[in-house]
């Protein structure tokens, strides 16, 4: 979802935005406050659906309309039109803009409350159910906002599919690839993942799995809060911070230890990390980091391992890097790279 590119009018409609306004949880607050301070330049669009959700019946929890909001929203504008430049010349200060916000608001709900009998509850809509699926391309991360306020930080080449709105007794998604999630807690309705054959079940708190097709494990590791993992054969582990849970696709069984936080959460972080690695392991780690193609020349380069790490670095300099200190060399094709023993 890409918030940077959105309007007044998109953040009225965002139930992920409207829920954090009216109901916020430590988790949206977090991700909002830091995505406000990477994007000063949307404060006055924040400031002013703010303005506008919390001078409207949104305070009864009824969300505008899409009709209601751009009615809204054309006031305001010609508010704006009316009053945006003063006898000096200045524009017309988004403060006052705000103010104008509130009022026009205000005449909507008190439009709304005249014209929906008080003695009356709304009408409860039925939605069916709908799947969600959000994706990150190869080269690519993406954050993830889910209808109860969870934030999910998916890995390159993964993807996270879900009901909306949610079914049943529990919150459950299924995700193929990588995610760092942090879940809202809710007591009542625990949030449950599917991945590679292993089932994760928290009530909130901030953990990883990896689970890529290719991987010979499906590892869950644990940030903060308590975190239940179950394979198909019925194992159970139960993690606190710092332990992971690591499921062996080849012999199905589930084991419990401990884990480096670089290795697991660096990737969120822009970090790369690698220690003994396989290259084989590195190379296929650095197609979906960067979303290119790796090609080698021979079988022998396979031989080797690596250890390093990496910090919002361009390939070039990673592929130095490893080239450096495996003794081998590299040569680009537009986006394939061919990987080569080094030549006395």
């Amino acid at each position: 979802m890409n918030y940077s590119e959105y309007t007044v009018e998109q953040f009225l409609q965002d139930q992920y935005f409207t829920n954090w306004v009216l109901r916020p949880s430590r988790e949206s607050d977090k991700f909002w406050q830091d995505w406000i301070r990477q994007n000063q330049k949307k404060l006055p669009e924040i400031e002013l659906a703010r303005e506008i959700i919390l001078s409207t019946t949104y305070k009864n929890k009824h969300l505008l309309s899409e009709e209601d909001s751009s009615s809204i929203l054309e006031n305001i504008m010609r508010a704006q039109a009316d009053l945006g430049n003063d006898q000096t010349g200045t524009r017309f200060a988004w403060g006052q803009l705000l103010r104008v916000a509130a009022v026009v608001a205000i005449v909507a709900s008190v439009a709304i409350y005249f014209v929906v009998p008080r003695e009356k509850e709304p009408e409860v809509v039925q939605v069916a159910p709908s799947t969600v699926i959000k994706t990150a391309e190869l080269g690519q991360k993406r954050t993830v906002g889910l209808p109860d306020g969870t934030i999910v930080k998916l890995n390159a080449g993964s993807s996270l599919s879900y009901l909306q709105p949610f079914e049943g007794k529990e919150r459950k998604v299924v995700l193929e690839g990588e995610a760092f999630f942090e879940v809202t807690k809710d007591e009542n309705r625990p949030f449950v993942i599917e991945a590679g054959g292993l089932t994760t079940t928290v009530l909130g708190t901030s953990f990883n799995i990896s689970s890529y097709d290719e991987a010979g494990s499906v590892k869950v590791s644990v940030l903060s809060g308590v975190v239940e993992v179950k394979s198909r054969r019925g194992q159970k582990e139960v993690l606190y911070p710092d332990m992971m849970g690591v499921l062996y696709k080849d012999t199905e069984n589930l084991n419990k230890t401990t884990f480096n936080e670089k290795e697991e959460f660096g990737w969120k972080d822009g970090i790369i990390y690698f220690k003994n690695n396989p290259l084989k392991e590195v190379f296929k780690r650095l197609e979906k980091w960067y979303g290119v193609s790796i090609k080698l020349d021979s079988d022998k380069i396979l031989q080797g391992t690596y250890t390093g790490e990496f910090k919002n670095a361009s390939l070039e300099k990673v592929l130095e890097g490893i080239c450096y200190t495996s003794q081998l060399t590299y040569s680009v094709d537009n986006e394939e790279i061919t990987i080569k023993l080094q030549t006395n």
